[in-house]
């Protein structure tokens, strides 16, 4: 009996025809949105007129004397700008019902008071439509306490190994800048994604609505805990990835207008590297750690050019190197 082979069929929008439902505010679950609607995904934000996304006009310090940091409008606006936007208001909850017929994805993070109110909880939405998935958002499953990127960063061990490179290069140091982008908010936001498509695939096949509780403290543990575990805290200082060695590391240009990041871990690319730019070091010498002299080779070297020169420099290598362009 002959078989037919599958089609094999590509598309950039896998989630084409499905539609979510993004009843979040700040970063994590809009994020999360925002990777779902570039797969193809409809995706709908519901915001409460009386309560908006704080990101959307957030105005940090007091009244009459706010501060001016444009970067929480600059996430609002790009994290939703392909969504639908929808409005809750007292005069159209019927509307909102009806976006909750077509649901086949819920991201939930209004408190239970609320679900009840506007009748969206899984309950509610489960008792609509055949098949769905339905994740609701907490910052822990371990204790109840208000939590930000920061607090989760430090309660996993993470800011560790940022604070020791930072005291290392700045031992007079009266505070420690924490990372600009908020790692814990971003990783959570990719394990909603995922929970959620999981979740949607197993309600597909079981033609049932699937619910699960994910919380923040409990993603970011899960996804870093292997890379960064208790039993590598605290051994060493310093690794390939945070600048131990000269081969992975990034070097300012002249008058330190832009600066080389360079990651030529493996051999050619070290060859290539160092041959390009008539410094004389060994293949070994991309992981001697221990003579600052291989450091201060390459860094005066790569201090001779300018932009415009390392741009030029750089046509044609293919050797691991990028240029870090100053704002």
């Amino acid at each position: 009996m002959e078989t037919t082979a599958p089609k094999k069929t590509k598309t950039n929008r896998p989630l084409d025809g499905l539609t979510v439902l993004d009843f979040t505010s700040r970063l994590p679950g809009p994020l999360a949105g925002y990777i779902l609607e570039q797969l193809g995904a409809q995706v709908i934000k519901i915001e409460s007129e009386s309560h908006p996304d704080p990101f959307k006009n957030l105005k940090l310090g007091v009244q009459g004397r706010e501060v001016d940091d444009v970067g929480f409008e600059s996430w609002y606006k790009n994290m939703n700008k392909n969504k639908e936007n929808f409005i809750l208001t007292h005069e159209n909850t019927e509307q909102l019902q009806s976006l909750c017929k077509k649901a086949h994805m819920v991201i939930m993070g209004w408190p239970k008071k609320v679900q009840e109110k506007y009748s969206v909880t899984f309950e509610d939405l489960s008792s609509l439509s055949g098949w769905g998935s339905y994740v609701e958002l907490t910052a822990s499953h371990y204790h109840e306490r208000p939590l930000h990127d920061l607090n989760i960063m430090a309660d996993q061990g993470l800011l560790g190994l940022h604070i020791k490179q930072w005291e290392k290069k700045n031992k007079t140091a009266k505070r420690i800048a924490p990372p600009f982008l908020p790692i814990a908010g971003a990783t959570f936001a990719q394990s909603i994604t995922q929970n959620l498509l999981a979740c949607a695939l197993k309600g597909l096949m079981d033609q049932n609505w699937i619910y699960q509780v994910l919380s923040l403290e409990e993603s970011i543990e899960k996804t870093w805990q292997p890379l960064y575990a208790p039993d590598l805290q605290g051994v060493q200082e310093s690794f390939l990835h945070s600048g131990r060695y000269p081969c992975y590391n990034i070097y300012p240009l002249k008058n330190h207008r832009a600066h080389l990041a360079i990651a030529c871990i493996e051999e050619k690319f070290w060859t290539e590297f160092t041959t390009s730019f008539e410094i004389e070091l060994s293949a070994e010498d991309r992981f001697n750690d221990k003579d600052e002299e291989v450091f201060t080779a390459i860094q005066t070297k790569i201090a001779e050019y300018d932009v415009e020169t390392m741009q030029e420099k750089l046509k044609g290598l293919n050797c691991c190197l990028s240029l870090v362009l100053k704002d």
